[in-house]
């Protein structure tokens, strides 16, 4: 499953305001870059008790959003929120570390 619909899916089930992504142009390395803010949430989860703010980049704007919505799957795996679960497809970028991480990880699914 996409690192998007993965977060969406955990903040539907939490019944509370979905992630916001803002991707902007980077002229800088011609490409695009995503500020993904996940928002506080009152639950069991400690790691969501206060807005947490990730970053990606990409050649597009899909991918930069990917990109920093995989930063915010990897973390919630960290902090257990999200668990590792069977391999799943994922969806490629190009030219930043989060998405080569990406492209080798294997999909999460929600805990709760």
């Amino acid at each position: 499953m996409a690192a998007k619909s993965i977060l969406n899916e955990l903040y539907q089930r939490l019944r509370t305001a979905a992630p916001v992504y803002k991707t902007t142009a980077d002229e800088q390395c011609d490409g695009f870059v995503c500020w993904l803010t996940l928002p506080a949430v009152e639950s069991e989860w400690e790691a969501l008790s206060a807005d947490r703010a990730f970053q990606g980049s990409g050649t597009s704007k899909k991918e930069a959003e990917h990109a920093a919505a995989h930063a915010a799957v990897e973390w919630l795996t960290a902090e257990k929120v999200l668990r590792p679960n069977a391999p799943s497809a994922s969806h490629s970028s190009r030219g930043t570390a989060a998405a080569a991480a990406a492209a080798a990880a294997s999909g999460p699914s929600p805990t709760v």
